[in-house]
């Protein structure tokens, strides 16, 4: 789980925004770390997924009137080689640009620049910044926060009876087919139960 998001919705995020993203060669690092940001603030799966790809088409070939207010605000999302600057770049220079505009000034500038299907992967990489998206993409990143994620995924039910199944097959390699004949009649009389 990413916040409120699972493996499954930053999969299918990654179907409707990858192609994008890998176009403009931004790491799956980065990519899954700002779609784990999107979820946990409520952004999942396809919604994730389109709005990305939305965004990073409105600001590599804007309409005339969102190129207009990106120069208008300073928001250049290529470096002096002409290179895509990343998510975290991006929402960096977001959050710079319109920090001191009203909320009213910030929403229309920003629906300018991004069209309404955009606006909410917009407003989250504002508000969270080049920080934010960073923060997520370390945490992704990070082995052992995968592992307590992991483990709080299956501190349940389903979890202990995935794990049951697990040590049922190590002890079943390694003890060979010959714990079959014990094992099995035990296995329906536990299902039954």
């Amino acid at each position: 789980k990413t916040g409120k998001g699972s493996v499954d919705d930053v999969a299918l995020a990654l179907d409707y925004a990858g192609i994008g993203l890998a176009q403009f060669n931004v790491p799956l690092e980065e990519s899954i770390g700002a779609l784990a940001l999107f979820a946990a603030n409520g952004i999942l799966g396809e919604k994730a997924g389109t709005g990305l790809r939305g965004a990073l088409a409105a600001l590599t070939g804007p309409s005339a009137i969102g190129a207009k207010t990106m120069e208008e605000y300073g928001v250049n999302v290529f470096d002096a080689q002409g290179k895509f600057i990343g998510l975290a770049g991006v929402a960096g220079q977001l959050r710079t640009a319109f920090a001191d505009l009203t909320e009213k000034e910030r929403s229309a500038a920003l629906n300018r620049i991004f069209g309404n299907e955009s606006m909410n992967v917009a407003n989250v990489l504002y508000k969270e910044g080049a920080e934010g998206v960073q923060e997520w993409t370390e945490k992704v990143d990070d082995s052992g926060y995968a592992a307590e994620q992991a483990a709080i995924k299956q501190d349940n039910l389903a979890g202990d009876i995935e794990k049951l199944g697990d040590a049922f097959d190590t002890a079943l390699i390694k003890t060979g087919s010959g714990a079959n004949e014990v094992l099995r009649p035990m296995v329906p009389a536990v299902t039954a139960l």
